[in-house]
């Protein structure tokens, strides 16, 4: 009998499969083959990659991992291994892994144990509760690697299904401002919640480095945390028969032993992994050019998944137009349980959109119900916005990368204002004004509305203070520099430059000079370029040029999912509930009223945390 099977074997702790033939054993490529992962790219842009201007790519961490999912989807186990290669040019005494998940949960989710470093003699000891400091006998020389494997075991943490809705969330940002926008800030990347498992920061990755060495911890959890830096993954996944997966890279789904479903997942050149994964997913797909483009979505919120498949094919063909070619074959869109805020969370050839944007919400009769009886008015604009929105993390900062933590405008007021390009390239200029006003502008107003002062938006993720600052400058004062850049150069110079900062720094990490040269490249403009970008991100003219706003407008962006927390911009929006003021539902408020909101308030806290 002729064709394939699928043979388990166990090398190191590490969990590979190795194709055989019925003719003979011929295992495939390693994943420490680089060329192999490079087949999740398009041909066309793997043929085009700037091998001679990229980091070397026999030098990009490379991770393998053989993850194994819970029958419950609650927890997994995970073996990993780890290839790290030196390039400071110097020896370094040591390698730190960061598990990222760990530094926004208390107690941490993800433990680590079994930690070896193949032939070489090494110590592995926790460094803080997110980092893991591996010291190998005699360092690690200039150009040389070092190959670690560790076991990881694992407890999603569990949102209840409520607690994700469009009420639940929108009383947490509130509760967020009433506590000054402080606390630990988790997105729901990695946890379970309405039958889905999200499987975000799920295991060690080389820790970014600064001037200084490896970074062990943050000082704030605002903002992404990550690594910022290129590398491969190879991963095979084991989970219950009847769940389906979506995954960073290319997924092929090798059959089933013994109730237990098999999956190989490859992802060259990507910046991030993540892992979805529930019994209830089904998904749609559309092909833009030669661009699988899917949407996944449980199967009760099918309208809105395709809505969604709509929208992100859509804005991938508005960016392949403005910005340049997308890189990978398949741009996967899944419906998730994103909390904290947050619509969306990107990762690298896939963007999460939150649950409570696919359904509408409750209807009913008290103070809140009126406050929210609009709302399922809203999400479908809401939903199209962070959709667009994520879809432009794709380029910013996917092709393009960026410190995210020293420069979080980079990528985060350009997918704003690249959802405000969508917006004019499909429904013309009226409506991209209108939701530059409702999804971005909304943000800054907000903050300043709550008493917080105007700041710089190019600093350090460390140095907003809170959510609603980050939000404010980041998410709504940030995205419009680029309106105002665009008016001064033209949209013929302003796009090509666009296409041109791209190009350049596609696959690389790009900088606020490197992006101020790109728009000024051979304008005659350029002084006052500089000056714009200065003004923008760097002085406090907020108020000036975006102006401020009253309570009854911030209490409909914060209840339509826009400007509350950290993550208003992730994509979300506002508006007005239709036939309800809430400045008038606001002068009506009687104590009951106020106390209902209160136990509300108190009862949507996910742990005690907004």
């Amino acid at each position: 009998m002729s064709g394939r099977s699928k043979a388990l074997v166990t090398r190191g702790g590490v969990a590979l499969f190795l194709a055989v033939w019925s003719a003979g054993a011929e295992p495939v490529a390693p994943f420490t083959d680089p060329e192999v992962l490079l087949d999740t790219l398009r041909p066309s842009v793997k043929a085009a990659l700037p091998r001679t201007e990229m980091p070397e790519m026999a030098h990009l961490p490379r991770y393998e991992l053989a993850i194994t999912l819970d029958k419950s989807l609650q927890a997994y186990s995970l073996d990993e291994r780890v290839l790290f290669t030196n390039d400071t040019g110097s020896r370094i005494p040591e390698l730190v892994l960061r598990l990222f998940a760990n530094a926004t949960r208390s107690p941490p989710p993800i433990a680590f144990d079994h930690v070896t470093c193949g032939m070489v003699a090494c110590s592995a000891k926790p460094d803080g509760p997110s980092a893991i400091r591996i010291v190998p006998a005699g360092g690690i020389a200039p150009d040389g690697s070092l190959e670690v494997d560790l076991h990881l075991d694992a407890k999603l943490p569990v949102t209840p299904a409520e607690r994700t809705s469009m009420l639940s969330q929108s009383l947490a940002g509130l509760a967020a401002m009433t506590s000054g926008g402080r606390g630990p800030t988790d997105y729901g990347i990695l946890g379970f919640s309405d039958g889905i498992a999200a499987l975000g920061h799920c295991f060690a990755v080389v820790a970014r480095r600064d001037r200084h060495g490896f970074v062990r911890a943050e000082r704030s959890t605002l903002g992404d945390l990550g690594t910022d830096e290129l590398s491969f993954v190879h991963a095979q996944v084991r989970a219950p028969v009847g769940v389906n997966i979506a995954a960073t890279g290319v997924v092929v789904r090798d059959g089933a032993v013994d109730g237990v479903a098999h999956y190989t997942v490859n992802a060259g050149l990507v910046r991030d992994f993540t892992v979805l994964a529930s019994s209830r997913f089904t998904s749609a797909a559309a092909n833009v050019g030669d661009v699988v483009v899917r949407s996944h979505f449980l199967e009760r919120d099918r309208g809105s998944g395709e809505r969604v498949l709509d929208f992100a094919a859509r804005a991938l063909a508005v960016f392949e137009n403005r910005f340049g070619p997308y890189p990978y074959k398949n741009l996967d869109v899944v419906e998730a349980p994103v909390i904290g805020g947050a619509g969306g969370v990107e990762f690298s050839g896939l963007v999460t959109v939150a649950g409570m944007f696919y359904r509408p919400a409750p209807a009913g009769g008290g103070f809140l119900d009126q406050l929210m009886a609009g709302v399922g008015q809203l999400q479908g604009p809401i939903l199209e916005f962070t959709t667009a929105h994520e879809v432009a993390h794709q380029y910013f900062h996917g092709l393009v990368g960026s410190d995210s933590r020293e420069h979080a405008f980079l990528d985060e007021s350009l997918a704003q204002y690249g959802a405000l390009v969508y917006d004019e390239d499909r429904y013309g200029k009226e409506r991209a004004a209108e939701d530059a006003d409702r999804h971005v502008r909304m943000n800054y107003r907000a903050m300043r509305l709550l008493g917080k002062p105007d700041g710089a938006v190019d600093q350090p993720v460390d140095a907003f203070g809170d959510p609603i600052r980050y939000a404010g400058l980041v998410y709504g004062k940030g995205p419009l520099f680029f309106e105002k850049a665009r008016a001064l150069l033209g949209d013929a110079a302003f796009f090509e430059a666009m296409k041109r900062y791209v190009r350049r720094y596609r696959f690389r990490m790009a900088t606020p000079a490197g992006l101020r040269s790109e728009l000024a490249l051979g304008s005659p403009h350029a002084a006052e370029l500089e000056k714009l970008a200065r003004r923008w991100f760097n002085q406090t003219h907020g108020d000036d040029d975006l102006g401020k706003s009253d309570l009854g407008a911030l209490l409909a962006g914060v209840l339509g999912g826009g400007a509350g927390g950290a993550g208003a911009a992730r994509g979300s929006g506002g508006g007005v509930p239709s036939g309800a003021d809430p400045k008038d539902l606001l002068d009506n408020l009687d104590g009951q009223s106020v106390g209902q909101l209160l136990r509300m308030l108190e009862g949507a806290m996910p742990d005690g945390q907004p």
